[in-house]
C-alpha cells in the first residue's frame, strides 16, 4: 500500500496520542486486575480487584470461624495444616468466570460458594459499592455475612472426611449460627439486622400456613416441597433453636455426623441417630417459634441497619 506524506504526517501526530491511550488502557487494566492477599492462623483470604485493607477486614471475619467450627464438633481449635483459601472478589464478573470454571455456573445467583474439590470459598462483593463507599464504610455486612458462612463450609470440608454427606439441616444450620455468632462479636446489632430475622418470619409463617415440615423431615432432608428460601429458613431455624434448648444433644449428634464413615449407609445411619436424640421437639420447637416476635422479612437482600440509617 502507498502512503502519502499527508497521511505519514497525520499517524505521526496521533502516535503520541495512542501511546496515552494504551497507558491509560494499560493502567485501568492493572487497577482492575489487582489482588491483594492477606494470611492469618487459619485462612487466607485473597480480595481480587481489591486492596490490602479490603482484604484485612475480610481476614477478620473468617478468622474467628474455625474455632467456632471445631468447637461445634467438640474439638479443640488446633491450627490446620495449611491456611484455608478465601477469594473476594470486587466485581461480580470475575465471580461469576470463577463460578463458571469451578461449578459449571451452579451457583451464579448466590454470588457466593464454597467448593468441594479446591476446598475453597468464593464471594462476590454485596452489594456492588463505589471505592468511595468502601473507603467510608468498609466492606457491607452483607459481605461479612458470606465471608463467614462460606469459610465455614471450607472449615468443615477440612474436619470432616465425609462433609459430601453431612444432612442439610445441620450445614446450613452451622453456617448461619456461625455467620451471625462472628458478625455480633464485631457488631451487638447484628442479631436484630434482616438477613439473619427474616428466617424466624419465614418459619412462624410456615407454622401458620401449616407447610412447615415435620422435625423428622428436616432431620432427613425430605424439605424438597418447600420454596428455596424456606427450606433454609426452616433447616437454620431448626438447628439454632436445638443450639439454644438442647446443646447438649446437638453436640451428641454433630459428634456423630462427624464420626460416621462416609459411605452407602452413611445418610440412613446419621439419620436414626438424629430422629433418636432430636425426633421428638416438633410441639416444643412450634412452641419455641411461636414465642419469637421477628421484626423483618426480607425482599431485598443487602438491607442493613448502622445506628438509626440505613
Amino acid at each position: 500500500m502507498t502512503v502519502s506524506r499527508s497521511m505519514r504526517t497525520a499517524w505521526s501526530a496521533m502516535a503520541p496520542c495512542a501511546a496515552v491511550c494504551l497507558l491509560l488502557l494499560r493502567c485501568a487494566f492493572a487497577q482492575e486486575a489487582a489482588v491483594a492477599s492477606k494470611t492469618g492462623r487459619y485462612f487466607t483470604v485473597t480480595c481480587e480487584g481489591g486492596d490490602e485493607r479490603m482484604a484485612e477486614q475480610a481476614l477478620a471475619v473468617v478468622e474467628p470461624v474455625w474455632p467456632l467450627v471445631c468447637a461445634a464438633f467438640g474439638l479443640q481449635a488446633a491450627k490446620p495444616s495449611k491456611p484455608m483459601s478465601v477469594v473476594l472478589y470486587r466485581n461480580l464478573e470475575d465471580y461469576l468466570a470463577a463460578d463458571q470454571r469451578l461449578t459449571g455456573g451452579q451457583f451464579q445467583p448466590n454470588q457466593a460458594m464454597s467448593h468441594w474439590s479446591s476446598m475453597s470459598a468464593h464471594v462476590a462483593l454485596q452489594p456492588p459499592c463505589t471505592t468511595a463507599s468502601l473507603k467510608q464504610h468498609g466492606l457491607p455486612m452483607q459481605t461479612q455475612a458470606l465471608l463467614s458462612w462460606e469459610a465455614c463450609h471450607v472449615a468443615r470440608f477440612a474436619l470432616c472426611e465425609n462433609f459430601r454427606g453431612h444432612p442439610g439441616w445441620f450445614h446450613d444450620g452451622l453456617a448461619a449460627a456461625t455467620a451471625q455468632q462472628v458478625l455480633r462479636d464485631l457488631n451487638p446489632t447484628a442479631q436484630r439486622q434482616p438477613f439473619f430475622s427474616q428466617r424466624w418470619r419465614r418459619v412462624h409463617d410456615l407454622f401458620a400456613s401449616r407447610d412447615m415440615p415435620k422435625v423428622a423431615d428436616l432431620l432427613s432432608d425430605h424439605t424438597q416441597g418447600l420454596d428455596m428460601r424456606d427450606r433454609y429458613a426452616a433447616r437454620i431455624v431448626f438447628y439454632e433453636f436445638v443450639r439454644e434448648r438442647h446443646p447438649d444433644k446437638l453436640m451428641d449428634v454433630a459428634k456423630i455426623i462427624r464420626s460416621v464413615r462416609a459411605g452407602s449407609t452413611y445418610a440412613k445411619t446419621v439419620s436414626e441417630a438424629s430422629l433418636q436424640s432430636l425426633g421428638s421437639l416438633d410441639e416444643e420447637f412450634e412452641e419455641h417459634v411461636q414465642k419469637g416476635q421477628p421484626a423483618w422479612d426480607e425482599t431485598i437482600r443487602s438491607l442493613w441497619q448502622v445506628g438509626t440509617q440505613w
